[in-house]
């Protein structure tokens, strides 16, 4: 799933250990407990769009669990320490998801940080891809 205007997408990461960060259709940062996993909630409307398990891990890796993400989604996993933030500013050290928001107005959509109950370290699991014949 690749967009092409960013306003069609919201694009979840962390950066540094303390951010995490939204691009896209809305721009914010949310400060989660430190050393604790957290989840952002998107919501359009008062229905829940995405659950976004994510945690700075001990690694130095941001882990991402998009364990209930009912939108369609690209999940991104980091690419290494070393690399350089990608297109959309997100660092190598960090996975990303990418969460399809087309036909969706920003006043439509209300992020929310909340505690997690599961920690994405510990359960990784990369979701499969969501193609076209999976929406």
């Amino acid at each position: 799933m690749r967009h092409t205007a960013e306003n069609d997408a919201l694009i979840i990461y962390g950066a540094s250990d303390d951010l995490i960060e939204v691009e896209g259709l809305l721009r914010d940062e949310l400060n989660p407990p430190y050393g604790k996993p957290a989840t952002v909630l998107v919501k359009v409307d008062d229905t829940i769009w995405a659950k976004v398990p994510i945690e700075y891990g001990d690694d130095g890796i941001w882990c991402i669990w998009p364990g209930a993400i009912f939108a369609p989604v690209e999940f991104v996993p980091a690419r290494g320490d070393e690399e350089p933030d990608d297109e959309h500013g997100c660092p190598g050290y960090s996975d990303k998801v990418v969460i399809d928001m087309t036909g969706i107005e920003a006043r439509r959509v209300n992020l929310t940080l909340t505690d997690c109950d599961m920690s994405p370290a510990q359960t990784r699991v990369i979701p499969p891809a969501v193609t076209e014949e999976t929406r």
